[in-house]
């Protein structure tokens, strides 16, 4: 199928586009998985989750860009996004993203205490604080009678 030259110029501008959204929602998602420190299986699964989640999205996306119309420069167009990315805005984004990261921080220290106790009360948040200071007691009282 054949497409005018003014929709070949809109399907490649869409494909720039792409190749920035691709490589600043990966570049969003490595700096948070980052910046939350976890587990290295964990980085792992959720790496492949969000990759399986992006080849779906680039599925629709190229399905529903022109009508299952998949361009021979489909790859070429995306890669001059990606290049756009890094070389224009990438610096931004990660400046941007540190300070969104650095006001959820301060958000959630201050609200997480006041929405734990719409929850559970702090009479109980005592109690289970108490249990667990006492089952750790025990274990290390039970670790250092195994050593001896």
């Amino acid at each position: 199928m054949i497409h005018p030259i003014k929709e070949e110029i809109y399907i490649s501008l869409y494909l720039i586009v792409y190749g920035i959204y691709i490589i600043s929602t990966y570049d969003v998602y490595y700096q948070v998985i980052e910046k939350l420190k976890l587990h290295k299986f964990i980085k792992i699964i959720s790496e492949i989750v969000f990759c399986l989640l992006q080849i779906v999205i680039t599925y629709y996306f190229s399905y529903s860009l022109a009508s299952g119309y998949i361009p021979i420069y489909f790859i070429l167009f995306i890669l001059v996004g990606v290049l756009i990315y890094y070389y224009f805005l990438k610096k931004s984004l990660k400046i941007t993203i540190d300070k969104i990261m650095l006001i959820c921080l301060i958000v959630r220290r201050k609200i997480s205490s006041k929405i734990v106790h719409l929850f559970i009360s702090s009479r109980i948040l005592n109690v289970i604080k108490t249990i667990f200071v006492k089952l750790k007691n025990k274990k290390k009282k039970k670790e250092l009678s195994l050593d001896n």
